[in-house]
């Protein structure tokens, strides 16, 4: 597993009078929602592909050390 940081850094113009502006944020997959692309294609092809029930895959990411509840799925 790993952490996808995004850096969205803010400018400023002193001659304007526009204020300060930021860029927007990357589309996620879900509106919403915190799972990026590769936690739902990990999800489901252990779901469809591997034959692994949602409870077992709880299971597998709780001994990676990501506790997630089941209902989360």
């Amino acid at each position: 597993m790993r952490v996808l940081v995004t850096v969205r850094p803010k400018y400023a113009c002193p001659a304007c009078k526009g204020g300060v502006s930021q860029a927007k944020t990357p589309p996620h997959l879900i509106e919403g929602g915190l799972p990026t692309e590769g936690a739902i294609a990990h999800v489901l092809v252990s779901k469809y592909a591997d034959h692994a029930p949602l409870y077992r895959q709880a299971q597998m990411l709780g001994r990676s050390g990501l506790q997630i509840d089941r209902s989360t799925f």
